[in-house]
């Protein structure tokens, strides 16, 4: 046992029966989940009242708290207070909205998230004239993805001039976080939301024959056997965030692809054994992303053992800041903090239709 985690003090399945008729959870763990969402929530919203403003990012920041109230929103319908979830993540997209150009274009951690949440948003309150005008900012951001690249060294001074003021590094990556792949992530976040033709499916085209040109550009460069390869500041990754796992992730969403079941289930015995980390209770680095991948494994194999062990991490969850976890950088954010913790739990009531925010949407 590493110094990363903590012993995992359950039990595995042996054979508990977890759902309903419906395909929902059974109604007393439930319960039990809808009375946590509730508590944390209310801390979430109290803890929220002291962040200080300027970050609007879905990652860590504003848009990231409107991204989990359009979640409840969906799942819960009414807030049952004088303000509605939907009303709550408009007001948080609202301040992102008049901050915008801010040099990344993806959807964690720049402009198209903003744009990607505020176009579903204003459509659900059925303001569609702000919400086609939110999906034309985003798309037309796709000059600025595709343009940033190599080719930018055979544009002209003035589109450099240009093209430099835009895009914090003018050298576009391919990752998630920073990269096409993420720009690509809002897109396709609009098109789930709003349907196949709210994006032009050009756009879309587009995007993925930038990345994929761009992976063989550099394979190329580097004598690669393999056909792709990307680079984030010249270092070869494979994780999701900056390297190859979220890059050929996003890919194969568009595409479609169901390998690798074999190589997903021995990385979910580890996410077992080894998940309940002391980073926290997160997304990113922590025991609610974990869970998701649980949840991911039991849409594909219908396997109550997964949909088990997402509950026992759900229970680990309830104890929130008992544990003696790290307290992240920013505590209530969707991806570092506790907003993403009541996303996962939210996901949990149908773990069926359950989607990690941003990568399964």
């Amino acid at each position: 046992m590493s110094s990363r985690e903590i012993p995992n003090p359950y039990d595995d399945y042996q054979g508990q029966k977890l759902l309903a008729e419906d395909a929902k959870l059974d109604s007393t763990f439930a319960d039990q989940l809808k009375a946590n969402i509730n508590n944390l929530l209310a801390r979430l919203e109290e803890g929220l009242k002291h962040v200080k403003g300027g970050d609007y990012s879905v990652y860590t920041g504003q848009t990231g708290i409107a991204l989990l109230f359009l979640h409840l929103h969906k799942v819960f319908g009414s807030s049952g207070t004088g303000t509605s979830y939907l009303e709550t993540a408009v007001g948080y997209l609202q301040p992102a909205l008049r901050h915008l150009n801010s040099g990344v274009y993806t959807f964690l951690c720049g402009d198209a998230g903003t744009l990607a949440l505020a176009a579903v948003a204003y459509s659900r309150c059925g303001d569609e004239r702000t919400s086609k005008e939110c999906i034309k900012s985003l798309s037309g951001l796709l000059v600025v993805v595709n343009l940033a690249c190599d080719l930018l060294l055979t544009l002209s001074t003035g589109w450099k001039s240009y093209m430099n003021r835009r895009v914090k590094d003018p050298r576009m990556p391919d990752e998630h976080l920073y990269g096409r792949a993420g720009y690509l992530a809002a897109l396709m976040y609009v098109q789930t939301q709003l349907g196949q033709d709210a994006i032009h499916r050009e756009v879309v085209v587009k995007v993925v024959k930038a990345i994929l040109a761009s992976g063989q550009a550099m394979a190329q460069k580097k004598r690669w056997s393999h056909p792709l390869m990307y680079a984030w500041y010249h270092e070869y990754y494979l994780g999701a965030a900056h390297g190859l796992a979220g890059i050929f992730y996003t890919l194969l969403l568009v595409y479609g692809d169901k390998r690798y079941l074999d190589a997903a289930e021995k990385c979910c015995d580890v996410a077992w054994k080894r998940g309940l980390l002391k980073k926290g209770y997160g997304l990113c680095h922590g025991v609610a992303g974990n869970a998701y991948a649980f949840l991911a494994m039991f849409r594909l194999t219908k396997d109550q053992k997964y949909l088990y062990r997402a509950c026992k991490f759900a229970e680990w969850c309830f104890d929130y800041g008992k544990h003696g976890c790290r307290t992240p950088d920013h505590p209530y954010s969707m991806f570092e903090g506790m907003a993403g913790t009541v996303y996962y739990l939210v996901d949990l009531l149908d773990p069926m239709n359950a989607q990690f925010p941003a990568y399964e949407f």
